[in-house]
């Protein structure tokens, strides 16, 4: 029974002939030369990421016990529900390393502090073995997304909807290059994308299921990823269009929302390891040092250029000429949709909003800041092409998709080749067939990963404060 209910959700995409070409050129991109600079780290934050669970861990073998516990958690940065995503997908190396007898050997690496010195220590084989199954499970995500987002392309008008969307995204390379580095970027997207395909439901039943599942899973998505908090406002955009349409009393609407709310703060403060060990004053330090952090970086340009410039990067200028204009159209059509009940782009429309809103106020954009709201764009400028692409002469709207796909798909391209050419590995390579076995490298950088270098070779740095 489970197997046809799970047949029965996948099926508006099962029996699409080209969803299945989507998802392959989605795999095929998010996971071309995934293996780049292994053993070592593709950035400073995908150690970080990978290394907080491994503290966790080394702590707690070391000497079992609430405080070993606490002490690993609260070790260095907190983060979020990545923690617990990044211990499940070690389980398989570190039950290797139980049942080869070198759990004490890992245990006792816990007991070093400096992020150069827990990397030659510990074996390359682990590393890697690491690394790559984190890389993995990111582009299993990745492909999530493009599945998810098709569905909700769906929702929101038809299949060429869901399918020029799914297409949009699956080609951006600001998602391929983000999926090719272990972190919380794209699960959280995938959560982010999730709660939006439960409040379409909501909006289509009104019952409260869709609602709090949307909750629970928007509650996961800001444990990842804290700018994921945006979702709260669609929530509540999704439970004022229902009260709007008068199809709940005010009571039902103040219980549905307020299971939303409780539900939600549950997963929220669950999904911080350091509130659960470190009590609520850590969650609140996170969050209100995330907001500092961005806010105080400032730069000479105004953040609308900073913005301008990682779209372009991110997405290519075809794809962006596109979106603003698809986005564009949707906004002078906004109030005849909402007048005929038709909240579903209202709600991306909100999303967007409140992205833009949260970044204005930020002194700095990177191209994974800017990924929540490349699917919202997608599906705005999707559903107008899909629009113009049902006209009777459609010749121009064709011509516009055919353009936009194959320069974004050669865009795409000629980045991810760059990951054949990767300067990090070139170094290291060289290194590996020139330098003598007992030769001491000097580096001048403060991050491991920002060094090419094979793992067998000593180094020399300047003691930077880690």
């Amino acid at each position: 029974m489970l197997g046809d209910r799970v047949t029965q959700r996948l099926r508006p995409g099962i029996d699409d002939p080209y969803l299945l070409s989507i998802l392959a050129v989605t795999t095929v991109f998010c996971g071309f030369w995934l293996w780049y600079t292994v053993p070592n780290f593709a950035t400073a934050d995908e150690y970080s990421r990978l290394i907080r669970p491994m503290k966790v861990a080394g702590y707690t073998l070391a000497d079992p016990g609430f405080s070993s516990l606490q002490r690993g958690v609260l070790d260095g940065r907190a983060l979020g529900a990545s923690t617990y995503l990044y211990l499940l997908v070690f389980g398989p190396v570190g039950l290797y390393v139980l049942l080869s007898g070198q759990l004490g050997t890992f245990a006792s690496f816990s007991g070093l502090q400096s992020r150069w010195d827990l990397w030659f220590a510990v074996p390359d084989w682990f590393w890697t073995a690491s690394i790559l199954t984190a890389r993995l499970t990111v582009v299993a995500f990745a492909v999530g997304c493009t599945y998810v987002l098709y569905r909700l392309g769906c929702h929101l008008g038809d299949r060429t909807t869901g399918r020029l969307a799914a297409v949009f995204l699956g080609l951006s390379l600001g998602f391929i290059s983000t999926a090719h580095e272990a972190g919380e970027d794209i699960p959280a997207l995938f959560a982010f994308l999730l709660a939006f395909l439960f409040l379409f439901r909501y909006l289509d039943r009104g019952d409260r299921r869709p609602l709090w599942i949307a909750s629970a899973v928007g509650g996961i998505a800001i444990a990842l990823k804290l700018t994921a908090g945006v979702i709260v406002f669609v929530i509540g955009a999704a439970v004022l269009a229902r009260a709007r349409e008068g199809a709940h009393t005010r009571r039902e609407t103040l219980a549905h929302s307020a299971g939303g709310v409780l539900i939600g703060a549950v997963v929220i403060y669950l999904g911080f390891p350091s509130a659960l060990v470190g009590g609520p004053d850590e969650l609140i330090a996170r969050v209100t040092a995330a907001g500092g952090q961005k806010a105080a970086a400032q730069n000479g340009d105004p953040i609308w250029v900073w913005m301008l410039q990682k779209y372009v990067e991110g997405i290519g200028i075809p794809l962006v000429v596109a979106v603003v204009a698809g986005t564009a159209l949707t906004l002078t059509e906004m109030p005849d949709r909402l007048r005929a009940g038709e909240y579903k782009s209202a709600l991306l429309v909100v999303a967007l909003a409140v992205y833009l809103l949260v970044f204005s106020r930020w002194g700095y954009i990177r191209v994974h800041h800017l990924l929540p709201t490349l699917p919202l764009l997608y599906l705005l400028t999707a559903e107008t092409l899909s629009d113009r692409l049902s006209w009777p002469d459609y010749n121009l709207a064709t011509a516009a998709v055919a353009v936009l796909v194959v320069s974004t798909a050669l865009f795409a391209g000629v980045g991810t080749a760059a990951y054949t050419a990767e300067p990090r590995d070139q170094a290291a390579a060289w290194l590996d067939e020139n330098a003598e076995s007992d030769a001491t490298v000097e580096v001048y950088e403060q991050s491991i990963a920002d060094v090419g270098m094979p793992h067998h070779l000593n180094v020399s740095r300047y003691d930077y404060n880690e």
